[in-house]
């Protein structure tokens, strides 16, 4: 696959000091990634949603006994979808920075 310009996807990986493994991982993960949450905003689109509230008292409802991570968390739940996908691409690249900055020389 290639980009319109002829250049491949990972190329910019590779700029940053990835290893060409690396880089075509990455590349593959961050693409899942946007396509997924593509996928979720257009799935919003299409059905109706519960609203944060909805499922901030649905979250608070659960049997904290079989549940308990996620009753303590229910006023926490959920975010906006931006921020999810901010806060996890960040997740991403850091991890993906690391995984560079630890391999070998």
């Amino acid at each position: 696959m290639r980009s319109g310009d002829g250049r491949v996807p990972c190329g910019p990986w590779l700029a940053g000091g990835l290893s060409a493994e690396l880089a075509a991982r990455t590349y593959t993960a961050v693409a899942r990634y946007v396509i997924g949450f593509g996928l979720q905003l257009s799935e919003e689109a299409l059905t109706a949603q519960a609203t944060a509230d909805d499922l901030r008292t649905l979250y608070r409802s659960l049997d904290p006994e079989r549940f308990p991570a996620t009753v303590s968390a229910a006023d926490l739940l959920p975010h906006a979808l931006a921020e999810e996908f901010q806060f996890g691409l960040r997740l991403i690249v850091d991890g993906v920075r690391q995984l560079r900055d630890a391999a070998p020389t």
